[in-house]
């Protein structure tokens, strides 16, 4: 029987499928260390569930999550998501009471957040060591006025431990430390995907994610296999692993059209799939990694509202391609060393 040697409650932010994509790659480096994770989440699309069968997910939420743009969903809505922020503020003392009782229960020996800061005053009004994981901090990728970023700033700066993930905001933080990207390992090859989808030898494939932004359709050639996974709730709803497992499709694809996030860039990377991307330049975690990606030689930005006329050109794939190596391993020796150290 194997050892357990620690004990994580793991909390995610809701905002997104990244984190929770990046959070699976990191648990199941996790589990092959011995250590027992609990996930805090509302997992409102059963991912951690379906991807992580083996590991306890309690429900509930764990951050505010900001209000995106009516007209636009790649766009926040700074008024909107201020009253947001104050509510859930406001609301805090409660929410740690309940977090306390549950934490009391479960007595981990270390806390780890996905973005949320909520988790790192629980945390500390516990007396529990807590560390952060993420690639942009709240107040740096809203626009607020400065007594909340000063807040959200305070609420960061009490982890024991910071890891800055690539590709987002600048995390100025004292207690942080730069680490590699991290992503989900395919888990089935390219070939078996591709056989799985019926995707012939001559075929393209071309995977497309632009939830929410992509209003004109696509007159798609011939040769062309397209698989448009834009809506969530396909991914809800599939019974089909190779949807929840989405790394193994975008290793499998010839082409990855996607909006600026970290999920989908990050996972293009690691496997050395050919992408090209929208990004509002509004957002600023998503002009954060737009403006990384530069620094690779990684010009591939597209513009959207001409996306259903050039998509020919597209597909021809005429992009620069850039493989980057996982660093799933090494963010899981750097959480060890430095639970070690702060116990």
């Amino acid at each position: 029987m194997s050892h357990i040697i620690l004990k994580i409650v793991y909390y995610v932010t809701d905002h997104g499928l990244g984190h929770a994509t990046r959070t699976v790659a990191i648990i199941r480096e996790l589990k092959k260390r011995c250590v027992d994770v609990v996930i805090r989440s509302n997992d409102p699309f059963h991912f951690f569930k379906k991807s992580l069968p083996d590991v306890k997910i309690i429900y509930g939420s764990t951050d505010f999550i900001p209000v995106m743009q009516k007209n636009n969903s790649m766009r926040f809505a700074d008024v909107k998501t201020k009253k947001k922020l104050l509510k859930w503020i406001a609301n805090l003392p409660l929410t740690l009471t309940i977090e306390s009782q549950l934490l009391k229960k479960i007595q981990p020996d270390l806390i780890i957040t996905d973005t949320a800061f909520m988790p790192i005053l629980a945390a500390k009004q516990n007396q529990i060591k807590c560390f952060l994981i993420s690639n942009f901090v709240w107040n740096e990728a809203l626009n607020l006025p400065q007594y909340l970023k000063s807040y959200l700033y305070s609420s960061y700066d009490q982890s024991d431990l910071i890891l800055k993930l690539p590709f987002g905001t600048d995390m100025d933080f004292k207690n942080k430390h730069d680490v590699g990207l991290v992503a989900r390992y395919p888990t089935i090859s390219k070939t078996q995907i591709r056989k799985m989808l019926g995707i012939k030898k001559q075929e393209k494939l071309v995977l497309i994610s632009l939830s929410g932004i992509l209003k004109t359709s696509i007159k798609f050639p011939e040769n062309i296999h397209v698989l448009d996974i834009s809506d969530y709730s396909v991914i809800k709803n599939s019974k089909i692993d190779v949807f929840v497992d989405g790394q193994n499709l975008v290793n499998a694809a010839d082409l990855v059209i996607c909006k600026c996030g970290f999920g989908f860039i990050t996972e293009c990377l690691t496997s050395g799939t050919k992408f090209c991307y929208v990004v509002d330049q509004k957002h600023k975690e998503a002009n954060g990694i737009h403006r990384e990606l530069l620094k690779y030689e990684l010009n591939n930005r597209i513009n959207l509202k001409t996306l259903p006329v050039n998509f020919y050109s597209y597909s021809s794939l005429n992009f620069t391609i850039k493989k980057l190596p996982f660093s799933n391993k090494k963010i899981i020796d750097l959480i060890m060393l430095f639970y070690e150290k702060v116990i």
